[in-house]
Parts: structure tokens; C-alpha cells; sequence
């Protein structure tokens, strides 16, 4: 095309040099000149289109002739890897400046867009909807009634005739002053440049072409993997090493010296007796342990301020592009010596989920999911909507029961040979009075059964990020793992499956991925919960601020063609709004706020049968256990923050009862009333709730909410809160209790959902009363409400996916250091000792005492009973006449004639579920003393 040389000027700013931010200039500052940045900026466009194609059809894999594996085609790798070699060699040839004049205006067009937006939105938003594949909205349709719900539009709800306290709008005003904050919601937004957008790029198109040759794993360790053993090693034949190992475990809570003294006194004891038994020392105990695990570990450099780690496109820099700090030791760096100035550990997952199939026992535990799955394709039917369609269960027991798994399974997504995983992300601060923070995530075994998968046997952990601070590029972190799952999908995973006594080939699939709202915002992508879009379902309700504010609140002013019956997560659109991101330059943060997209997800750079944002689940136990309690309880205690230059006045709080005044203590005596109860709680429903007004800022338990809130609460409050409060509450509490149930039927579901939407539309009427100065009240988590109901139905009961499990391993963990100097080395290691622990329980499950968890006093009865200690040693004389009859009546009705009336008493009787029934004969004791 030839160049228009007329008109030059300065002014023209198509002929001025230009930054340029494909991945070809990513360490480029300068600016170049325009030809360059336009030639650049084609390219980039075409690349975008295909990364949108990519990660569009991730969870459209070819299936792998003859391994029953669905792996990525070779056409399919041939593409990608076309599209995204630049990105690993970046051709600095382009940026040379040279000179060059003309317009280019046509070459406009090259971005230009057919905008599919406004269609594909009323299709999806329609109440009925197209079929639902994997990933995509779960339509609940209300229960039949004479006048069903509809949840009420702006207009119905009551006006307010103080003009100054409508709601802000959707865009910022500047009415000076300064912005009000809520301090008891972190802020979760993560401040994402153009550079760190093109690196996760450069990280995804890596995970494209993944290979175990490249993962950073020893010669060994491959060949481990791609030759794994046919049996383990016969202990019998080694009784050194087999009580050596049993002395270890045995003693795997106690310090070495324990470990020693133990071995001391076996040794004198074999030595008494005549025997030669020579036991191994601990330090070669452990070192047999690891090894015969076969447990496999990378080691990175990171940015000892946590910003980076030194791991794929990052691996060659020598200092950190965030802060600039060097990647070496300086006092070593100083001596001539290159030393990392901080590490990090990946404990790699191919090898354990070997140990998981080398038993018989254990390997028949992991056909969980493959047998559940077929039991439900031949006895139940699909729905009479979808005839040709997958299996539509009424109740849903498991995530085999979801929507989007049996959907996947009927496409072929998923299949016998897939290993499901869930990766499972977390925080901790390991000490309360110093900077302390450790980032750490496990993997949960969804091929186990529910009973099984989540003990601790059988949680993996998989990586640890040291702190203090926490990382600022999650990505370049979790990329050894994730790369490590990549390779084993290209290759294949080759497992010794004992129960079929047979070498075979399987897939490990990353089915979910959760995390808390900081963690979930690296995990997605997404802006977080302050944004304009922060809804961790990536639905379409815009969210609002106050003015002069920039925390967005998710009040509900729903548009008109919302469908408050559906959850509007798709992919689709995600897409669309992910290339826009994608291809943006000078203008990514204004697409970034229109779009709630800060960068595409890491994990869309291999298969996954959800793909993003699917893959990305809710988190019930922050939202039901944490989040919602602490904004209610804050209301109803008036210590939620009151925004008094919006006009807001705490004295019109009339919801506020449960506070002390200088009369009238009525949240000490509540408290002491809730400790009151404990007695009266049985075992069935976990830890009772301790005194909340001495207890509720000092380490109050999840668990404690859960039964506090939902349990207590609905009784105590009767005659406190205002009648029209307490209504709304009760709304949410039985919304709570139907979803929360271990096998939720969708009736349930249908229920819960409406109590949600019920309580969500009440609690702005009543509570915020359309004031910007309460704007804060509705937080995310109750905008979170509105999709709990639907994504149940969509992944199963959400106890399922929650955090209660990385929770609690984070306890278990944490409880074990005893480094203090070097915490995060320590927790490492732990780390690496319970995979190692588990590997070997799984293949010498003798080994593995928990196997018999009752107590050498109890007494097993029949049909699964037993007697638990204490045990009255001597007979017991019935002297009452009315427990006399009582306990004859009973022998006469099982036909066990005795004229004597003695008995023995027990303390506790195990039940076959698991419950423990108490009797008021040590009861009693318990509660006079």
C-alpha cells in the first residue's frame, strides 16, 4: 500500500514512535516507530484470535488412539505451538527504528470486530435458555405455585424522599471529600500492568506444549514416572527396615530424640533377648522413607520479597522486574559465589497418584468415580426436556451428580481413564504477632470417595510459598505444578493398577479450583469483589460505589432482563470480554473496568473439561461461616461502620440489640446464655459455640459460626430483633440449611434459591433503604447468595469443594513447626513428609495404624455398635421400681428372661454412622463436677 507523504506534522500521531505492548517488545521501553508498532500490533491481533480459539475449545480435546486417552491432537499442538513460539524467543530485530512516514488508516479495519454481545445475551438470558453443556448456566426452575415468586424490580421498592441519599450510579463522581472505607472487607483487588499480562501469556502458551523433559525433574525421577514399579518392595524380607519404619511412624509427632530413645531401648531389649536386629537411625529412617515413596520435588528461585519466582519466561532474569532486587545472595554474591537469595519447593503429583493404584485396596477405592458415574448412566434417566442428553438426577449426593460433570461425561470430555483433581489455594499467617504470611495449596483426590478423599492420608499438598509478604505474581509460582500436570496430559501417566493387575495409561484433569476471595482473584483472573464486575461467577449485574468512591457494592438494581433463576456464568462471554482484553494497549484499564478481566487464567493453558471460569467454584465456607456472620452480627451489635458524612446516623439502627449499654447488658448475658448451651449440643454437630462476647475477636471457629448463626440464633433472637429483621433472617437461615444438606434434592435447591433471592431483596428494603450512606452493607458475599443455589446444582453439594479441608491442613501443618528461625524451610519439609507418609501408607497400608482407629477398650457388638470406655467393672443393682420395669419390660420384649436385675454400665455407645450416644450415668458426673 503506498504511504501518504503529505501532511506531515507532530500532530500527526500516526507517525509518531510508539510503545509497544505485544510480547515481541515485552522488555522493550523504548517506543518504536509506528510501521514497527503497527506490523507488531497485526500480528498481535491475529495471535489474540487464536488464543481466543484456544482457550474457547480447551475442553475440546481429541481423543488419543488407543489409550483411551483424551489428549490434545498433534494438529492441535502443531497450531498452538506455532501461535506462541514468538513469545519464547522474542524477535528483537523488530524493534529496530527505523525511519518511515504514512498514514495506514486502512489498516484500521484489521481490528475491527463482529459485536455478538447484545444477541448471544438475550439468547442466554432467555428463561429457558439453550441445552446446558459443560461450564455453562444451570437454569432452576421455580417450583410450580399459584402465584410464583418474582423477585421485585427497583420501582417497587420504597421510595425515600431525601433526594441526597439515592443510590450512586455506576461511574464515579467527584464530590470531593474523602472516600469511605469499609475496613472489615479486605480489599481483593490485585493491581495487574500490561507487562504482567503478556508474561501469564508467555506462562499459558508454555503450558501448551508442557513436557516432562523440560519440568525440571532428574533423569530419576522421569524415569519413576514413565516406568513406575509392577509391586512394591516385600518388608517381610527386611525386618530391620520394617520396624524401623514402624518406630518412625509411630513416633512421627515426636521430636529425634524420642525417635532415638525408642530405638535405644528396642536395642537393648534384642540384645537381652540373643537377637540381631539392627535398626536404622532416624536420618536414614527417613531418607528410605523418601525414596521408597518415590516422592519428587523442584526447587525455584523466587524474589526474596516474594514478588516473583524465577520460573519459565522469568527463569534467565537476574534481579526481579517488580522491585528490582537481586535474584543472588549478596553476601555470597560478594565472596564470587551465585547463591539463591530465597527458594521455593514444588512437591510434583505423578508419582503419588502412582501410590494410589499400587495396592488392590486402595486401587479399588480409586474406581470411586468411574463406578458412581456408570451406576448413574444406567438407572437414571435424562430429564424429559433433554431426552438425548446426560442422566438428570433429582438429588445430588457427590460432584458426580452436577450438571457439568455428567454433562462433560456424555460428550466424551471426561472419561474411565481421567484422575480428577482439585487444587485448593490458601494464605496462612503462621504467627499472630509478626508478618508471618505463607502461601500454600494441596490437591484433593476426586477419584476417592467422599468418605476417603478428604482424610488427611489421602490430602496431597503440592506447594509452598514463602513469606513474609504475599507472592504479587501468583502465576510464576504455581507454574512448575500446573506445567507438571500439562506434561502428564501430553505423555500420558503411566500407572501400575493393582485391582486390575495391569499396566495402563491415565490423565490427570484438574476438575476444580478454589480458593478464598484473595486467592480466587489470582486463580481467575478477575478484578475481585471491589470492582465494577466483582462477581466471583463472572455474571452480568453491574455493581456500584458511592461517590467519589472507587469500592464497587454489588446492590441489587437488577437490569430488566436479568433472570434472577439462572446463573449467568458463560463461558461465552468471558471469552468475548477475555479477547477484548487481550488485544487492549493504552486503553487496558478502561477495558479491564468494562470488562472485570485484569489477564487471562493460568489454567487455561491446558485441558480442562470446565474450562474458565467454570473451573473456578464457590467457597461456602468463608461465605456461609465467615463472611455473612460477620456482616450480620456486626449490624445487629452496631459495629459495622457507620458512614456519618454520608448522613447516615447509628441512632436510626433500630436492628441493634444485641449491644451492651450502661443498663441493660444484653450481649453479655447473650454470651453467657450461648455457653449455657453447649451441654445440650450433641457431638453430631461439631464443636460447640463458645461464649461469643468474650470469645467472637479471639479465634472464634468457622465451625462455632455455622452452629452460632444458623443453629442458636433463629431461637435467640425471637422476641430481640424487630419482627420484620427477624423474618428476613429466617429466610436465610433456611436457605442455609437446604443447600447445606449432604444430599440436597433439587426441590431443595428450588427453596433454597428462592429464600436467597427473598432475603437478598428484603435486606435492601429494610436495611439499606436505597441511601448511598448503607451502600456498604451489601457486600459480595451476599450477591454470592444469588448463584449458590445454581451452582449446586451445577458442581454437587458445595461442602464438597469448600475450604474446610485446606483449613484444617493448614492447622495440622502449622502445629508441627518447630523451626521457629526458618519457618517457611520448615513447613517445606512437613510438607514433604506427609506426601511421603502418604505414598507409603498407600502402599503398605499395614503400616498405616488410623486403619484401626478403636480403642484397644472398646467392645465391638453386632451390626456395627461398640461399646466405648468407661466401663463399669462391677454389676450395677437397679433399685428403682420404675427403672426396675423399664429394664424387664425391655428383656421380656427381646425374649431374654432374667429374674435378677443387675446390669453393666457403659459410658458411650458408637453408632454406624459415626455418632456417639452419651448416657446420663457419666453425663451426670461430668455436670456436677
Amino acid at each position: 500500500m503506498p504511504h501518504d507523504t503529505k501532511g506531515k506534522s507532530k500532530q500527526s500521531s500516526k507517525k509518531d514512535p510508539r510503545h509497544c505492548d505485544c510480547p515481541k517488545c515485552v522488555y522493550n521501553t523504548e517506543p518504536i516507530p509506528y510501521t514497527t508498532w503497527l506490523r507488531h500490533q497485526c500480528q498481535l491481533e491475529r495471535e489474540v484470535e487464536q488464543l481466543g480459539e484456544i482457550q474457547a475449545g480447551a475442553s475440546r480435546s481429541t481423543q488419543a488412539s488407543g489409550s483411551g486417552l483424551g489428549l490434545q491432537s498433534s494438529r492441535d499442538q502443531g497450531e498452538a505451538q506455532s501461535t506462541w513460539s514468538r513469545f519464547h524467543e522474542p524477535d528483537r530485530g523488530d524493534n529496530e527504528h527505523t525511519e518511515s512516514d504514512g498514514g495506514h488508516s486502512e489498516h484500521e479495519e484489521i481490528f475491527e470486530e463482529m459485536d455478538t454481545f447484545e444477541s448471544l445475551n438475550a439468547h442466554l438470558l432467555s428463561p429457558t435458555g439453550p441445552p446446558s453443556p459443560a461450564g455453562h448456566p444451570v437454569t432452576i426452575i421455580p417450583p410450580p405455585s399459584p402465584t410464583p415468586f418474582i423477585p421485585p424490580a427497583p420501582t417497587s421498592l420504597p421510595p425515600d424522599n431525601n433526594a441526597s441519599e439515592q443510590l450512586g450510579g455506576t461511574e464515579p463522581v467527584d464530590q470531593g471529600g474523602e472516600e469511605f472505607t469499609d475496613d472489615a472487607e479486605p480489599e481483593t483487588r490485585i493491581h495487574i500492568s500490561r507487562e504482567d499480562k503478556r508474561i501469564t501469556d508467555r506462562y499459558i502458551a508454555a503450558l501448551k506444549n508442557a513436557k516432562l523433559d523440560d519440568s525440571g525433574l532428574t533423569l530419576q525421577d522421569i524415569q519413576r514416572l514413565r516406568n513406575p514399579p509392577a509391586n512394591a518392595k516385600d518388608l517381610s524380607a527386611d525386618p530391620s527396615l520394617k520396624y524401623s519404619l514402624k518406630y518412625y511412624l509411630d513416633t512421627l509427632n515426636a521430636s529425634n530424640d524420642t525417635f532415638t530413645s525408642v530405638i535405644k531401648t528396642s536395642s537393648e531389649i534384642q540384645e537381652e533377648q540373643g537377637t540381631d536386629l539392627e535398626f536404622l537411625s532416624h536420618w536414614q529412617t527417613k531418607n528410605r522413607i523418601m525414596d521408597m515413596a518415590s516422592i519428587a520435588t523442584i526447587k525455584h528461585h523466587m524474589c526474596p520479597e516474594g514478588c516473583i519466582a524465577y520460573t519459565g519466561p522469568l527463569k534467565d532474569l537476574e534481579q526481579c522486574p517488580t522491585c528490582g532486587t537481586s535474584r543472588w545472595n549478596p553476601q555470597k554474591l560478594r565472596r564470587g559465589t551465585k547463591a539463591p537469595a530465597q527458594t521455593f519447593t514444588t512437591i510434583t503429583l505423578g508419582t503419588q497418584l502412582q501410590a494410589l493404584y499400587s495396592t488392590p485396596e486402595i486401587a479399588q477405592q480409586m474406581r470411586y468415580r468411574r463406578d458412581k458415574t456408570h451406576d448413574i448412566q444406567e438407572n437414571i434417566p435424562p430429564s424429559p426436556q433433554n431426552p438425548n442428553g446426560p442422566p438428570a438426577p433429582d438429588r445430588l449426593e457427590d460432584y458426580v451428580h452436577g450438571s457439568d460433570y455428567l454433562q462433560a461425561v456424555h460428550e466424551g470430555e471426561i472419561n474411565d481413564n481421567d484422575i480428577l483433581l482439585m487444587l485448593s489455594l490458601d494464605g496462612a499467617q503462621l504467627y499472630e504477632h509478626r508478618p508471618s504470611d505463607c502461601w500454600m495449596y494441596i490437591w484433593v483426590v476426586l477419584e476417592l470417595g467422599p468418605d476417603r478423599r478428604y482424610k488427611k492420608t489421602h490430602v496431597l499438598p503440592g506447594g509452598f510459598i514463602p513469606g513474609p509478604n504475599k507472592p504479587k505474581h501468583l502465576d510464576s509460582f504455581l507454574f512448575p505444578s500446573l506445567y507438571h500436570i500439562a506434561a502428564l496430559q501430553n505423555e500420558g501417566l503411566k500407572i501400575w493398577d493393582a485391582s486390575m493387575s495391569q499396566f495402563r495409561l491415565a490423565r490427570p484433569v484438574v476438575y476444580l479450583a478454589t480458593a478464598d476471595a484473595p486467592g480466587m482473584v489470582y486463580l481467575s483472573g478477575l478484578v475481585g469483589h471491589s470492582g465494577a464486575r466483582g462477581c466471583r461467577n463472572y455474571c452480568e449485574v453491574k455493581w456500584r460505589h458511592k461517590p467519589n468512591g472507587s469500592h464497587y457494592y454489588p446492590n441489587l438494581h437488577l437490569p430488566d432482563n436479568y433472570h434472577s433463576n439462572q446463573s449467568p456464568n458463560f463461558p461465552e462471554i468471558y471469552h468475548t470480554n477475555l479477547r477484548r482484553v487481550l488485544k487492549s494497549s493504552n486503553d487496558f484499564e478502561t477495558v479491564r473496568k468494562e470488562t472485570g478481566i485484569s489477564k487471562a487464567s493460568l489454567f487455561s493453558g491446558f485441558f480442562m473439561p470446565l474450562g474458565v471460569p467454570g473451573v473456578f467454584p464457590l467457597d461456602i465456607m468463608h461465605l456461609l461461616a465467615l463472611n455473612i456472620p460477620d456482616l450480620l452480627i456486626g449490624l445487629w451489635r452496631g459495629t459495622l461502620k457507620c458512614d456519618t458524612k454520608a448522613g447516615d446516623d447509628i441512632k436510626s439502627w433500630d436492628w441493634v440489640v444485641l449491644k451492651d449499654t450502661r443498663d441493660n447488658k444484653v450481649w453479655t448475658a447473650h454470651g453467657k446464655r450461648v455457653a449455657e448451651l453447649s451441654k445440650c449440643l450433641p457431638s453430631s454437630y461439631d464443636r460447640p459455640p463458645r461464649n461469643p462476647a468474650e470469645k467472637l475477636n479471639s479465634g472464634y471457629k468457622a465451625s462455632e459460626f455455622m452452629v452460632y448463626l444458623y443453629g442458636y440464633l433463629p431461637a435467640l433472637l425471637e422476641g430481640i430483633l424487630p419482627t420484620p429483621y427477624l423474618q428476613n433472617f429466617y429466610k436465610l437461615v433456611r436457605g442455609v440449611r437446604l443447600v447445606s444438606q449432604h444430599s440436597p434434592s433439587i426441590q431443595n435447591l428450588r427453596e433454597a434459591h428462592k429464600c436467597f433471592i427473598e432475603f437478598l431483596t428484603t435486606f435492601e428494603q429494610i436495611y439499606v433503604q436505597r441511601k448511598i450512606s448503607r451502600m456498604h452493607y451489601v457486600r459480595q458475599c451476599l450477591h454470592t447468595l444469588w448463584h449458590l443455589a445454581p451452582e449446586t446444582m451445577r458442581l454437587g453439594p458445595p461442602g464438597i469443594y469448600a475450604q474446610w479441608t485446606m483449613e484444617r491442613l493448614i492447622g495440622i501443618m502449622g502445629g508441627k513447626i518447630a523451626l521457629h528461625s526458618d519457618p517457611y524451610e520448615n513447613l517445606t519439609e512437613i510438607g514433604k513428609e506427609i506426601c511421603a507418609v502418604n505414598s507409603l501408607f498407600c502402599k503398605y497400608p499395614s503400616l498405616d495404624r488410623s486403619n484401626h482407629p478403636l480403642p484397644h477398650t472398646a467392645r465391638p457388638l453386632a451390626h456395627g455398635y461398640t461399646l466405648l470406655h468407661p466401663h463399669e467393672k462391677t454389676h450395677f443393682r437397679i433399685e428403682h421400681p420404675a427403672e426396675q420395669a423399664a429394664y424387664n419390660e425391655y428383656l421380656q420384649r427381646i425374649h431374654f428372661n432374667i429374674t435378677e436385675t443387675t446390669c453393666t454400665r457403659h459410658a458411650r455407645l458408637l453408632l454406624p454412622n459415626g455418632q456417639k450416644v452419651r448416657t446420663a450415668w457419666k453425663e451426670d458426673q461430668r455436670a456436677d463436677s
